[in-house]
């Protein structure tokens, strides 16, 4: 459907007035000088219609180009008690391993049995508190959500990180002061 290059319009109230282009049209309506209320007809029709039918649409709001993020700290359970002693039970089982391979040094079978038993009983004394602070680390994260500050999408992710790629534009952008920034000229410094 083609669009008429030329108007009449009436103001409410007034006489008819024109032929005037639609671009016309419309800067009298942006303007002001138009008012909604006015009706308008394509030259040689004699169906009049609201002048909004002209009028250009708004562009949408800028996207923000940082948005606020919620950010929480997973709560964080003591750990079992059980998971303490059996770390500590480790630690104490490794000792015992590492004194009983030295005494088996000084015998005659202490290089087939006795440096094994050394390096198997440092491996457990460090495992077992290794495997106790990374459970422990696991707990402590911080879980960031919010809105992209490109597309809006609302999502969460585990931080701390440098960077994140929104899962839905598939752009980045980073964490600062508690706010998602997008990565764009304007805004980095």
């Amino acid at each position: 459907m083609d669009t008429p290059s030329e108007y009449y319009f009436c103001r409410e109230g007034s006489e008819v007035e024109g032929p005037v282009s639609a671009s016309e049209i419309r800067d009298m309506l942006t303007a002001g000088t138009l008012p909604l209320t006015s009706q308008i007809c394509a030259a040689g029709s004699n169906d009049w219609q609201s002048a909004t039918v002209l009028q250009r649409p708004a562009p949408p709001p800028p996207r923000p180009r940082e948005t606020v993020a919620t950010v929480q700290q997973v709560p964080v359970a003591e750990l079992p008690r059980d998971k303490t002693l059996i770390a500590s039970g480790k630690v104490i089982g490794g000792l015992s391993l590492i004194i009983a391979g030295i005494a088996l040094c000084f015998t005659l079978v202490g290089g087939l049995f006795g440096l094994p038993m050394i390096i198997w009983g440092f491996y457990i004394m460090v495992k077992g508190p290794a495997d106790l602070m990374t459970q422990q680390t696991e707990r402590n994260k911080l879980v960031y959500s919010g809105a992209c500050p490109y597309c809006g999408h609302f999502f969460s992710f585990d931080g701390p990180t440098l960077g994140q790629d929104c899962p839905a534009c598939r752009k980045r952008f980073v964490v600062r002061n508690d706010r998602f920034v997008a990565l764009d000229d304007s805004t980095t410094q």
